[in-house]
């Protein structure tokens, strides 16, 4: 399992991608989720203040996450 965790404007950000799925968590809620195999996938949420959220997973072993929000790359603060 690989996680990517962000901050935006006070929000916790958190991508998981586990061997059947794909999480977004926006404060530690579900926001967005994909079951099932794939070697990329998409996931797209609205922040309370309407800016878009979105994460792209890509790879089998070594799993990268782009994540951007109003198209707007962000970094993550921690990877685990």
């Amino acid at each position: 399992m690989a996680k990517w965790n962000y901050e935006f404007n006070g929000h916790n950000i958190t991508v998981e991608n586990n061997p059947l799925s794909e999480l977004l968590y926006v404060d530690g809620q579900i926001a967005a989720q994909h079951k099932g195999l794939g070697f990329s996938s998409s996931l797209t949420a609205t922040l309370p203040e309407g800016q878009t959220i979105e994460a792209k997973l890509q790879g089998t072993v070594d799993v990268n996450c782009d994540l951007s929000i109003d198209g707007k790359l962000q970094y993550p603060v921690s990877k685990e």
